[in-house]
């Protein structure tokens, strides 16, 4: 199970323009030091355009409102069991439906967008052309399937083209999905350095200051429980439940300090909390039947429907998925200036 997808922060990009001036130093070179200025934070704020660009790349959910989301993992699951169907079976494939294409399309538009910004970013632009490249392939495919799902083709030519389309298919989403995740864990790696660096420089004591410090605690935080959901680890655990102090305290001097009178972003940050001293207790309480899944849905019936995948998950999985809601949720206000 993929819980990579964390919802970045987009950093707002008003930068200041200020040309320090020395009333000993000629015009000529004030006017030189004013101009290298405005030059470099132009840059700066290309920079952050581009990097909130790929912020709508990863943020990108098209099924959000929807009670049971899918993403590309699940589309893989689905395509192989359409496949291992068809091989066991030896039956004519008599439904088919193809990938959604709207997930497909958003990252390529977002991705697109992202890419032609005039900025460098070498740690991610790589990725992020490659993983466009393999989105546009899939596509590609994906829209020949369409049409053979639409017009209900199966039914003629008894699923022979899927047969000799479904592993190219199957192959092309495993490429789409390590390209991905090669561009979310660069994402990460430098989301991760803007947060801490956001949280070291902010002035201390101030709304921004606590803002940015309860965002980096909680990736600390999701980080470390990402690698909790098989095994206990008792330093680590230890490691959390300090985090999840220091964040507490966070929490109680932004809410003295906040100007915004929406209530929101403070309950957010209170479940987060809860929910992540709750994990640490049930980790501790009842190791085995925390960590353990149901064994009542096959496999294949959860290839088939993201229901019964969410069904068959674990109690630390579901508890996981809770946290990242109420992570989600403040990124989200924040995004929108709400806090």
């Amino acid at each position: 199970m993929n819980y990579k997808k964390l919802f970045f922060f987009a950093i707002l990009s008003g930068l200041t323009l200020i040309a320090g001036c020395d009333d000993k130093k000629s015009s000529r070179e004030t006017s030189a030091e004013t101009s290298a200025n405005l030059t470099e934070q132009n840059k700066k704020a290309q920079e952050i355009l581009k990097y909130n660009a790929y912020v709508d790349v990863t943020n990108f959910q098209p099924y959000a409102r929807l009670p049971i989301g899918e993403d590309i993992e699940d589309e893989l699951a689905k395509q192989k069991q359409f496949m291992a169907d068809l091989s066991k079976n030896k039956e004519p494939l008599d439904n088919y439906y193809n990938l959604r294409e709207s997930p497909i399309s958003g990252k390529i538009e977002r991705l697109g967008k992202a890419l032609a910004v005039n900025a460098s970013l070498p740690d991610l632009d790589d990725t992020a052309a490659k993983y466009l490249q393999h989105l546009k392939t899939l596509q590609s495919l994906n829209n020949e399937l369409s049409l053979y799902a639409s017009s209900k083709e199966y039914l003629e030519d008894k699923g022979e083209f899927f047969k000799s389309k479904g592993p190219q298919l199957i192959s092309q989403l495993e490429a789409v999905i390590k390209a991905q995740n090669e561009f979310e864990d660069k994402m990460t790696q430098h989301d991760n350095e803007l947060v801490k660096e956001q949280f070291k420089s902010a002035p201390k004591d101030t709304v921004e200051y606590f803002r940015n410090g309860i965002i980096y605690y909680e990736k600390i935080i999701i980080y470390d429980f990402e690698n909790q959901l098989n095994k206990f680890d008792s330093a680590t655990l230890a490691k959390i439940d300090t985090n999840t102090a220091t964040l507490a305290g966070l929490m109680k001097k932004y809410d003295n300090v906040k100007t915004v009178r929406s209530n929101t972003c403070t309950m957010n940050i209170a479940m987060f909390v809860a929910s992540s001293r709750r994990m640490v207790k049930s980790m501790k309480d009842d190791e085995k039947h925390y960590f353990s899944r149901s064994d009542a849905y096959p496999e294949a019936l959860q290839a088939k429907s993201p229901v019964y995948r969410k069904l068959a998950q674990s109690p630390a999985e579901k508890d996981f998925r809770n946290l990242m809601r109420h992570f989600s949720g403040l990124i989200d206000d924040m995004n929108a200036n709400h806090c």
